[in-house]
């Protein structure tokens, strides 16, 4: 047998812009996110996919970086990869939570491929408060920080 196909393809005036966003601005009920993620292509993902929820994001490259991040600005969470070069996500973790005060209670949830339970146990040893799987699901990313946030706020409001 033989096939041919025509897809009608229509030239583009500009290349796609593709943004190395390091800052997003929120919607107006979105999440302040700070995003330590290493791979670019994870970043883009990442970051395109909260943007279309409305979240404010930043990014960082490694654990170092999430950490100076958390100490000098306010998040409503973390998404950290674990497998970065430098500090990995799970010690950047245990960093934020040795920040006083309200910095080093964010809500930080692991964001990585390793998502067996024993995995999952230590990322919460480390002081994480849920992961999210790589692949990304659209659904899972949606409700874990907006859950995560929710239970932290009802936390300190109860204490």
């Amino acid at each position: 047998s033989t096939f041919h196909v025509s897809v009608p393809l229509v030239r583009a005036q500009a290349p796609l812009q593709v943004h190395r966003a390091r800052e997003l601005p929120a919607g107006p009920a979105g999440l302040r996110i700070l995003v330590a993620e290493d791979n670019e292509v994870n970043q883009m993902v990442v970051v395109t996919m909260l943007a279309q929820m409305g979240h404010a994001c930043r990014v960082v490259v490694d654990g170092a970086a999430a950490v100076s991040a958390a100490r000098d600005d306010d998040w409503d969470c973390v998404l950290m990869d674990i497998q970065m070069p430098g500090m990995d996500g799970e010690t950047a973790a245990r960093r934020i939570r040795e920040l006083p005060g309200p910095r080093g209670r964010v809500p930080i949830i692991a964001l990585t491929a390793n998502a067996l339970l024993e995995e999952q146990r230590a990322y919460l040893a480390a002081g994480m408060d849920d992961h999210v799987a790589k692949p990304i699901d659209m659904d899972t990313l949606r409700d874990t920080p907006r859950r995560v946030v929710a239970t932290r706020r009802a936390e300190s409001l109860a204490a």
